[in-house]
Order: structure tokens, then sequence, then C-alpha cells
């Protein structure tokens, strides 16, 4: 019976720090440079925390670890998949825009940064730590 408990703790451990670690490089990647551009003589880098939108991917981050706490790991899949779909909502808004329209200058150089990567990595990995906490939680079941 205690090699049961045991199974279910280490379970809901690797889950736990597995999820952690994932949500906190999503968090790191918010202040790291995202994506930057040049063209005409002109250059500029973001991060998405300058941005403004690293606020939407801080909620989530921190609705998955409530819901983390709470047991809910299927929610913590979905909190990665919401994640994702911003991750390729700010992707398609990489390049510059000027008046809503996507600059299309014949230099024009679009970089993507170490926040970019970052931030693609913690969100598969949030969801690949979800659903390896449901694999491992119904095997420990059986």
């Amino acid at each position: 019976m205690s090699n049961i408990t045991n199974g279910n703790r280490n379970t809901k451990l690797v889950t736990y720090l597995a999820v952690l670690l994932t949500s906190g490089l999503i968090v790191i990647s918010l202040f790291l440079p995202f994506g930057g551009y040049s063209y005409g003589g002109i250059s500029d880098k973001f991060s998405l925390w300058k941005k403004g939108d690293g606020y939407f991917f801080l909620f989530i981050v921190i609705a998955g670890l409530i819901f983390l706490l709470l047991g809910k790991i299927l929610a913590v899949i979905v909190s990665g998949l919401v994640t994702l779909g911003l991750f390729f909502i700010e992707n398609a808004d990489l390049p510059p825009r000027v008046n809503g329209k996507v600059v299309e200058a014949v230099d024009l150089v679009v970089d993507r940064k170490i926040g970019f990567f970052l931030l693609l990595i913690g969100t598969l990995g949030l969801i690949a730590a979800g659903v390896v906490g449901i694999v491992l939680e119904r095997k420990n079941k059986k």
C-alpha cells in the first residue's frame, strides 16, 4: 500500500516541478527581448513586457499555477494551449507596423530573439508537463 502512496506523491512532485520550471521559463521570457527588426537604418527590439502583452501571459501562467495547486492538471494543459495560441498571435505581430499596416521595406529584417525561443520552449514544456502528469496519474491508479 505504501508503494501506491509513494507513487502518487512522486507523480505529483514530478508534475509540480515540471510545471513550475516551465512556468518560470515563460515568465523569464516576458522580460527578455522577444523580437527585433531593422530597416532603413532604423532598428528596434522589444520584450513582451515592454510591449504591454506580457500581462496576458503572466495572468495565464498564474491561473495555470492556481489550477495546479487545486489539482486540475487538465486546466494546466488548457492554460498551456492558450499560451501557445497567444504565442502564435505575437509571432504574427512581429513585423513592424505603421498605421496598422506591415512595413514593406526592401531591407526589412525581422529577428526572433531569446525571449521568443524561451517562450516557445516554456509553453510546449508546460503542455508536455500537464500531459505527462495525467499519464503518470492514470498509470498509478491502475
